[in-house]
């Protein structure tokens, strides 16, 4: 069985309140910003160039601050989704008349996949940890493998 999704949306938050004291809005994209998962120094990241991100607001690309009452985007970037194939196998023999064993073998996350949860996402701009995944998407995101022996009599 597999199951494998589109990516999950996020959004990036201003570092203050433009909008009112009460809520915070959503930065404004100018460009197109690639999302791109990588790896630098073993630290997993969602955007291809994070830096240029937050050095770039003070020009205002490639994204730039909400105006004063703008609520900017909302959810306009993805992340990973979800992806995942498990896979089991079994086995019956009769013994005589009045007992059968079972074998059962099962493979959870056979291609051992790892997708990071979007919304551990640092999304806060020019904030250290911006860019950043903290967790790893679901509780179970190793390879399992598990086998069962059943004796009905």
């Amino acid at each position: 069985m597999g199951r494998w999704t589109s990516g999950l949306p996020f959004s990036l938050i201003e570092p203050g309140w433009t909008t009112n004291w009460e809520l915070q809005a959503w930065a404004v994209p100018t460009t197109k910003v690639k999302v791109h998962k990588n790896f630098v120094g073993g630290v997993p990241y969602v955007f291809d160039n994070t830096s240029a991100i937050d050095s770039g607001i003070l020009t205002g690309s490639p994204v730039r601050l909400p105006y004063p009452g703008e609520a900017g985007p909302r959810n306009d970037f993805r992340g990973d989704g979800v992806f995942d194939i498990d896979s089991s196998l079994g086995k019956i023999w009769s013994l005589g008349d009045k007992a059968k064993l079972k074998f059962t073998g099962e493979v959870y996350n056979v291609t051992n996949t790892t997708r990071m949860d979007t919304n551990s996402i640092g999304t806060a701009l020019t904030y250290s940890g911006f860019g950043t995944y903290s967790y790893r998407l679901g509780s179970n995101n190793f390879r399992r493998i598990q086998f069962g022996l059943r004796l009905d009599f």
